[in-house]
């Protein structure tokens, strides 16, 4: 094992503010893994695969941020070591690995993939990391947990599968591992969320075949009976919003521009703006309406790019035809939504907050949660061509907001720092590749 410089504090201690996140409201389900971190770390070994991987993430993320390339050398000797840790322990035949720390390890390992390096991320490594992540969450859920840990494994749980469905949206590929198979609580609402993600991930890889069928009557009335099912699936995510209790609801405000930091202002001026900001209960929720709105725009995209297919091609089975301008008017909807939701994840409340509020005050882990949501309102824009809608003022904006991630929280690299037009025309993100 190579001998590494002994951590350093101070990096160590941003680490854990950028990524510990607190929470008056209770719980918080899918990022409380975060709130952990201290604790692992305090009682793993200085030789541990978890050990090493927290201080990879802890440099990349400082490296990135303050632009310091004594931390960002030493990171990729944290993660090179890590690396070398983690494919022996998933090929040792030992006997098998705590998937607890393996399974964190792997979560941490991904995110400094999609912070430090944007050919890294885009080749894929983080995605066959998240391959092995899901294979332990088989492994996890055919066995019995020890009630003492099963809390946090849960909660790893979440996390990878949330990445796990990410993924699968952005490729068009099924996801490895079936809802039901996950030991995960059956959450009221919640629960539904993940099933309904679920189905359209699914949907999306039998889309994604059916679109490369060759153009014939077979292929026409496959693309219609897929787009039934992406219509009626619209429908029911429609109504889980509707169903929501007010403790996982999102309360829209109008966005008060005198009363943020002029840091901010670039973001709150200019041709077009997000309109208002939103309220949520906790991170958790926020994450929930940000996956909500991101599934419900990639199947509306889906639906009027496979509209044009049928309408070229000879054929009277279109079921989309008499739902066409709806469907614009919400992927203009939810282009909007995401926008205000990326938005208003900065937004200073000035009954609790300053005006002399930092961006140093801002925690990383902010950033890195909207790198999954850029993606797909950079591609939306990029690929939808609406003659009713100028786009053309929300492309302008969500390049200042990536400029704003890049300046502020060094946030820049993996999919979000590719351009959208190379990812070819397929929509459904970057089934194209």
């Amino acid at each position: 094992m190579q001998q590494l410089n002994p951590p350093d504090p101070t990096i160590l201690d941003r680490f854990f503010f950028d990524w510990v996140v607190q929470s008056a409201a209770g719980s918080e389900s899918v990022i409380s893994l975060f709130n952990s971190l201290p604790r692992l770390y305090a009682k793993s070994s200085v030789n541990s695969l978890l050990y090493y991987s927290i201080n990879a993430l802890a440099n990349a993320g400082y490296a990135q941020r303050f632009n310091s390339s004594k931390a960002l050398t030493e990171a990729a000797e944290w993660y090179g070591e890590s690396i070398r840790m983690l494919k022996n322990i998933l090929s040792s035949s030992g006997g098998r690995p705590s998937n607890q720390d393996v399974m964190v390890s792997i979560i941490l390992l991904c995110m400094y993939e999609l912070l430090i390096d944007e050919s890294v991320a885009l080749e894929g490594c983080w995605v066959s990391h998240l391959g092995g992540a899901t294979l332990l969450l088989r492994m996890q859920g055919q066995e019995t947990t020890e009630e003492s840990s099963a809390a946090l494994e849960e909660e790893v749980s979440m996390v990878i599968y949330l990445q796990m469905i990410h993924n699968s949206l952005l490729t068009g590929q099924a996801p490895s591992v079936p809802v039901n198979e996950l030991k995960l609580r059956k959450l009221p609402h919640i629960s539904e969320h993940m099933e309904l993600i679920y189905r359209a991930a699914c949907l999306c890889a039998e889309w994604r075949s059916a679109l490369f069928l060759p153009q014939s009557h077979h292929g026409w009335k496959q693309l219609s009976i897929i787009a039934g099912k992406a219509m009626s699936l619209d429908k029911q995510l429609e109504e889980w919003s509707w169903s929501l209790p007010s403790q996982l609801g999102c309360t829209a405000e109008a966005i008060s521009v005198h009363s943020q930091p002029e840091w901010l202002k670039p973001l709150l001026t200019g041709t077009w703006t997000p309109l208002n900001t939103h309220i949520h209960p906790s991170l958790t929720v926020k994450i929930l309406w940000r996956y909500y709105w991101q599934v419900r725009l990639i199947l509306n995209q889906a639906l009027l790019f496979t509209h044009s297919i049928l309408e070229r091609g000879d054929t009277t089975i279109n079921p989309i035809s008499s739902d066409q301008k709806n469907i614009k008017t919400r992927i203009v909807s939810f282009i909007d939504r995401l926008c205000e939701s990326c938005l208003s994840t900065f937004i200073v409340d000035p009954a609790s907050e300053t005006r002399d509020h930092r961006t140093e005050d801002i925690p990383g882990i902010i950033g890195y949660l909207l790198m999954q949501g850029l993606p797909t309102i950079g591609l939306s824009l990029e690929q939808v061509v609406l003659v009713d809608f100028d786009l053309s003022t929300r492309k302008e904006w969500l390049a200042k907001m990536k400029k704003f991630l890049r300046d502020t929280l060094g946030v820049g690299k993996g999919a979000a720092a590719k351009e959208p037009s190379q990812y070819g025309k397929i929509p459904i993100q970057i089934w194209g590749l």
